[in-house]
């Protein structure tokens, strides 16, 4: 890499590259995240918006309307809902809760904005480097979180004590919602390199299934399996094969009971276990009465009453957290805050396969885990899931598979 093609006149120029690392290490670093406060980057972020709107007037006009969006979220639930469970560090001060819930999505969807600005005006070296970059990033949570894990599987889960654990750069449960998108981009590689690096980026891929089953995510593990499995179906070729791969798909459904049995029996850990046997006992008998299946599935099937209760204006004090960002939105905020929150997942993925161009199949899976995780998790402040959805894996796409030299318009 030439450092005067990474900080040179030509691509992106250096001040768009000192934001995009910021902005990097905030997203995925906990040591680096927890230095700043989090009302000063969100602040940082809108002044970096505000600069693409005179710099790049194209790119900051097509996100107006992404923000607007976060805009009327933010006030749907400071309007609509008793905003007490709007966030952990929320009170009921009117310019706090809007705040706190404008900052959720709006990092959330920054990367985005980030990404095609990088898409437009970097040059190869630049894109090489910044990606080198969050591998090295990524490598260092991981590896932290391993060794964590390795010894206390639950040590992630708990809030509380994820905070103790952040100056040492341990990831919680939003790190590894991401994992499952990481390993997706990883999949995408294995169309693009060879030799042994095509062997390294396997590996790689192995090292995070075997992260998520230490880490006993089940969900986590199984959507990383749908979206590995809808990452090979795309990259078929042959309407032979593509056929072939979906009958061996669902002789392969037959067996599954057996795959969970097997993994519940051999699990690394207990949690593992339990859920695996949970999960088996829900194919096999329909069984849902295990405490950690059966408590999911009636928090998702309050969400959904709530929502049908009042499908306009939402419900302004639920008694539970739905722990699924895209259904409490519906039973918080109804449709009023529900329209501008899938506008905003689809309209960034259009965005998304738009600057793609024909490889925009390849981030199909990304975000379809992203809408997996969604309906079965919180996840509209998990920073390191916002970042691997809509930067890295676009990234990875479009320096890996696009052709040589080509440029984004």
């Amino acid at each position: 890499m030439k450092l005067k093609k990474i900080i040179g006149k030509e691509g992106l120029p250096l001040i768009d590259l000192a934001a995009v690392i910021f902005f990097s290490a905030y997203y995925i670093l906990p040591s680096f995240s927890s230095s700043f406060n989090r009302w000063l980057v969100l602040f940082a972020g809108i002044g970096y918006f505000g600069y693409i709107l005179i710099k790049d007037r194209r790119v900051g006009v097509s996100f107006i309307s992404i923000f607007s969006a976060v805009t009327v979220i933010a006030f749907a639930f400071l309007i609509l809902t008793d905003t007490k469970t709007i966030s952990a560090d929320a009170s009921n001060r009117l310019l706090k809760v809007f705040l706190s819930k404008f900052s959720q999505y709006y990092f959330m969807y920054l990367p985005g904005l980030l990404l095609i600005r990088v898409l437009k005006t970097a040059n190869k070296e630049q894109k090489s480097f910044l990606l080198f970059l969050l591998v090295i990033f990524n490598l260092i949570v991981l590896y932290n979180t391993f060794t964590v894990i390795l010894n206390d599987p639950d040590a992630i889960r708990h809030w509380e004590e994820f905070a103790d654990m952040e100056d040492e750069n341990i990831g919680n449960y939003y790190y590894v919602y991401s994992v499952p998108i990481i390993i997706v981009g990883l999949s995408v590689c294995m169309a693009k390199l060879k030799g042994y690096r095509k062997l390294i980026c396997l590996g790689m891929i192995g090292v995070l299934f075997v992260f998520l089953l230490v880490a006993s995510y089940t969900l986590a593990l199984l959507i990383a399996a749908l979206g590995l499995a809808m990452q090979i179906f795309l990259s078929l070729k042959s309407p032979v094969t593509k056929i072939l791969f979906v009958v061996v798909a669902v002789i392969g459904l037959f067996f599954v009971p057996d795959l969970l049995l097997f993994i519940s029996e051999n699990a690394p850990s207990e949690n593992m276990a339990v859920r695996m046997k949970e999960v088996y006992n829900f194919f096999t008998a329909g069984d849902s009465s295990g405490y950690n299946l059966s408590g999911r599935l009636t928090l998702y099937k309050m969400s959904i009453e709530a929502f049908l209760r009042s499908p306009i204006i939402g419900n302004r004090n639920l008694s539970f957290d739905g722990h699924a960002t895209c259904l409490t939105v519906l039973s918080d905020t109804g449709i009023i805050g529900g329209i501008p929150f899938y506008y905003l997942l689809f309209s960034m993925n259009k965005r998304m396969k738009a600057f793609l161009n024909e490889n925009a199949k390849n981030f199909l899976p990304a975000f379809f885990c992203l809408l997996c995780m969604g309906f079965s998790n919180p996840i509209h402040n998990s920073l390191p899931l916002a970042f691997s959805v809509w930067f890295i894996v676009p990234l990875i796409i479009d320096t890996l598979i696009n052709k040589e030299g080509e440029r984004v318009k």
